[in-house]
C-alpha cells in the first residue's frame, strides 16, 4: 500500500522528504483543489436539497444530445490532474513547475 502511495505521489510530482513530511508547494498544490471540491460539494448538497432545484430545472439525454453535448460534458472528469499544459482548471491539481517544462517540451 505504501508504495502504491508513493507512486502514486510522483505520478503528480509530489515529492516527500526523508521525514515523511511534504514539500510545502505540494501540498499546496493538494490542498487547492481539495478545498475547491468540498465548497462544490456542499454548494451541489445545498442546491439538491432545495426544491425549487427540482421544479424549475429539468435536463435531459435528449435535450444534451440536441445542444451537442454529451454526459461526459456535464460530469466532472475522474482523473485529479489534467496533464495538459494549457490546462489549469479550479478542481484539479494544478502542475508542478517540473511538469509544465516537460510538457512544453
Amino acid at each position: 500500500m505504501k508504495i502504491k502511495i508513493i507512486s502514486l505521489l510522483s505520478e503528480y510530482d509530489i515529492k516527500i522528504l526523508e521525514n515523511g513530511n511534504i514539500y510545502y508547494q505540494d501540498l499546496i498544490r493538494l490542498l487547492t483543489p481539495l478545498v475547491e471540491n468540498l465548497i462544490e460539494l456542499k454548494e451541489k448538497v445545498e442546491s439538491a436539497n432545495s426544491l425549487e432545484t427540482y421544479l424549475s430545472f429539468k435536463i435531459s439525454k435528449h435535450s444534451l444530445y440536441k445542444d451537442g453535448f454529451t454526459e461526459d460534458d456535464i460530469y466532472p472528469k475522474r482523473a485529479l490532474q489534467v496533464k495538459a499544459y494549457e490546462f489549469d482548471t479550479k478542481g484539479y491539481i494544478r502542475l508542478s513547475h517540473k511538469q509544465r517544462e516537460v510538457l512544453q517540451k
